[in-house]
């Protein structure tokens, strides 16, 4: 999740953009009236974005704050101001501004755009029509990104990325939607169009796409490898090693269902792919997590830290799910079990008398399981 700080005189539209930005997955570390409280806000949280506007109290300007901001944490800059023409005509630095009055959408878009630009030193989103670039943002888009900036910002957005898919498997109870939303994070993570997960079978001795980020409803189900070296995720998996692939086609063929219907138009690709490995508790890995590209992707050792923490929380989740699911029928079985001890049983004399022992006795039993079971994964494990 990306930092942002918002620097603006105006409360109602600090808060505006605040209540958006956060709805839309964004975390806003502040919002600074004037200079100085922007740059101790600044100081403090080292931003990965700052939406500055151009009059702030006090008789500041936003050029200040930007001015101010240092390497190697010098954030993405969006001004915000009712006249561009100035801001055009002027020397700031910046990378691109926004003409009040704007819609949310507008900004979502705009932020995205000059995020794109501070990653990979272009970009390809449409263009808001009150969206305008800066000399200095233009400048970034033709020579390329600060490698060291990017480097940062990315770790940066790893650690934020694990961190909280970690606090979601804690929240969530059910595996499948885990593997879902992990699929999701490596995506973003890696800003790469397409994730999947692959579960291991031991009695077919394959790998089936469990879970998958990019592609239409339909494509990413029922799709079998082989566990075998003949495809980068099954190489993954039996080399228990991390495997970087460029030009999957021109390695093991066009014959991959999953990229042959992601890409129709193409009669050819060339997809970088990455894989690690989901290993278990115990016995075989759970299976496979990666990602690809339509075309050539460098990844390093960064990315394969990234998607391997997110493997590890997995690996973890998996297990737990897996016992918490094991304790849910050890608790039908005492319930089932209970539900008969209390039927009444008639004695000689036609008295008729309970199981009271053995069903109090049941009860504690269940409580007990349920007990270590919701101590497993969560008062919501069912």
């Amino acid at each position: 999740m990306l930092k942002v700080l918002i620097a603006e005189d105006d409360l109602l539209i600090a808060d505006m953009a605040e209540e958006v930005l956060t709805e839309h997955g964004y975390v806003v570390c502040g919002i600074g009236r004037n200079v100085a409280e922007s740059l101790r806000l600044a100081s403090r949280h080292k931003p990965d974005l700052a939406i500055l506007d151009m009059r702030l109290a006090d008789g500041d300007m936003g050029t200040q704050i930007a001015a101010e901001l240092t390497d190697p944490y010098k954030p993405g800059i969006l001004y915000v101001t009712g006249n561009v023409a100035v801001v055009e005509r002027t020397a700031v630095h910046g990378h691109a501004c926004l003409q009040k009055p704007y819609r949310c959408g507008d900004l979502l878009r705009s932020l995205a755009i000059v995020s794109e630009m501070i990653d990979t030193g272009t970009t390809s989103l449409p263009f808001p029509s009150n969206f305008r670039f800066l000399p200095d943002g233009l400048n970034l888009s033709a020579h390329g990104p600060d490698d060291d900036r990017v480097r940062i910002r990315t770790l940066r957005r790893h650690l934020s990325l694990t961190a909280g898919f970690g606090s979601y498997v804690l929240r969530e109870a059910g595996l499948p939607a885990v593997l879902t939303e992990a699929v999701r994070v490596c995506a973003e993570g890696l800003k790469t169009p397409f994730c999947k997960i692959y579960r291991y079978r031991s009695a077919q001795d394959d790998l089936i796409r469990e879970a998958g980020f990019g592609w239409h409803a339909g494509v990413n189900e029922n799709i079998v490898l082989p566990a075998d070296a003949s495809s980068p995720e099954g190489r993954a998996f039996v080399t228990r090693a991390p495997v970087i692939c460029n030009a999957v086609f021109d390695t093991i063929g066009p014959d991959r269902p999953e990229l042959s219907i992601s890409h129709p138009s193409v009669s050819h690709p060339s997809v970088s792919t990455i894989n690690v490995i989901v290993r278990s508790v115990d016995g075989k890995p759970y299976g496979v997590l990666g990602a690809s590209n339509r075309g050539q992707r460098a990844y390093d050792q960064n990315d394969v830290e990234f998607l391997s923490g997110i493997a590890n929380t997995l690996t973890g989740a998996a297990a737990s799910f897996e016992r918490a699911a094991i304790l849910n029928q050890m608790i039908k079985r005492l319930e089932a079990a209970t539900g008969e001890s209390n039927q009444p049983s008639e004695r000689a004399g036609g008295h008729v008398s309970e199981e009271i022992p053995a069903r109090r006795q049941g009860e504690r039993s269940i409580e007990t399981v349920r007990m270590l079971r919701d101590r497993l994964h969560g008062s919501g494990a069912s």
